[in-house]
């Protein structure tokens, strides 16, 4: 094996750590130390910062914020329709409690990943639909490649604003009111920011402005910072900025949901790095809705009784718990199928049971491509098909 590097340092150089530092952030293509160092807050950082098309963006944000002046005053429903991962769950609890403290007719809604699956369905709009009737759905985290199904619920009366952040296909949604695509940021970056334009707007109009202005400074930044790691999304630029100052607010943190997460996971009072929030925190949150409906996920971020909240944690982590032992197990069966090849592993390795729970399928997949080195599908039965 040939191992080539960038920059060899001597025996006899005598170098000190600031010229290492120097040397990785070269090699990374940072061209400015000091602020990658020393990221900015991100109170000071603005949606209407994110280009490169901003004058684009500041239209969006303008037929947003009247739309939402128009539903305001008019006492008409939101529904914040959210993914069901950690990134999905923790900016749908930032923008759906931002709308609720400012005086809107909010309620989030979680799609069922094994009887709706991720993003928009029609089962999910005519969900919502009966449930809410509302005048307006926010999409966290998902929806910039929905175009039919954003199409389907403007038929139903219903007006869309997608937030999202993953790759852009050929067709966008045109029939969305607006569209926030902002890839570098994780979905709950997008809904931080999302939220913070929205409160700026009509913290005014609310008696709620200083929980508010704490939240934006601790608990939206802690639970944006979890989403961010969890959804594995480089730490340059905003999201520097996000984790940086997310995991800071940690030692402070008050709300009694996210207490109780990190009592569960035996971190409570400890310094919270992105080791912890990777491998503790965010897993609790994915568990729930892996194995179950992550709608407890939101739940426990929001609440502000200490009863429940310890109720909710308590599911969470068990719910992890359970996924870790499945995992192991379902990762045994995987190592004995890929056994009958005995050293001439195949170049892809793909996998099949009836027995794997559809909500673990990707992190066995994760795991055997770790361990065998070769590109992993990982496939289990529901509903008479192949997932």
């Amino acid at each position: 094996m040939k191992i080539k590097w960038k920059h060899e340092i001597k025996e006899t150089e005598n170098i000190i750590p600031e010229r290492i530092f120097k040397i990785i952030l070269q090699n990374r293509r940072i061209k400015d130390n000091d602020s990658f160092l020393n990221p900015p807050s991100p109170l000071s950082i603005h949606l209407s910062d994110f280009g490169p098309a901003k004058a684009e963006l500041k239209k969006q944000i303008a037929k947003t914020l009247k739309l939402l002046e128009k539903i305001k005053k008019n006492s008409q429903m939101i529904v914040v329709y959210t993914d069901y991962d950690a990134d999905g769950i923790t900016g749908g609890a930032i923008l759906c409690e931002t709308l609720h403290l400012l005086g809107f007719k909010v309620m989030p809604y979680v799609p069922h990943r094994k009887l709706e699956g991720y993003g928009f369905s029609d089962k999910g709009i005519d969900k919502v639909k009966k449930l809410y009737n509302p005048a307006l759905i926010i999409s966290v985290d998902h929806g910039i490649t929905a175009k039919e199904k954003v199409t389907y619920a403007k038929k139903l009366g219903i007006s869309v604003i997608v937030t999202d952040h993953h790759l852009k296909p050929e067709k966008l949604p045109t029939d969305a009111e607006a569209i926030f695509h902002i890839p570098a940021l994780s979905g709950s970056g997008v809904s931080y920011f999302f939220s913070k334009m929205i409160f700026d707007h009509f913290k005014h109009l609310s008696s709620k402005v200083y929980d508010l202005t704490s939240y934006f400074r601790t608990d939206y930044l802690a639970f944006a910072s979890i989403g961010s790691v969890a959804d594995l999304v480089p730490l340059v630029g905003p999201t520097r900025s996000i984790i940086k100052h997310g995991l800071e607010v940690f030692r402070n943190i008050k709300r009694v949901g996210l207490k109780e997460i990190l009592k569960d996971a035996g971190i409570e009072g400890r310094n919270v790095t992105t080791y912890e929030i990777g491998f503790m925190i965010a897993p609790r949150i994915n568990a729930v809705g892996r194995l179950e409906h992550a709608i407890d996920a939101l739940r426990l971020l929001c609440t502000r009784d200490p009863e429940k909240a310890k109720k909710l944690a308590a599911n969470v982590g068990e719910k992890n718990r359970e996924r870790q032992d499945m995992v192991e197990q379902s990762v045994k069966e995987a190592r004995l199928q890929i056994s009958i090849f005995k050293s001439q592993i195949p170049k892809l390795i793909i996998l099949v049971s009836d027995k794997w729970h559809e909500g673990i399928i990707g992190l066995i997949a994760s795991k055997i491509a770790e361990e065998y080195y070769r590109p992993t599908i990982v496939m289990t039965e529901s509903d008479d098909y192949l997932k």
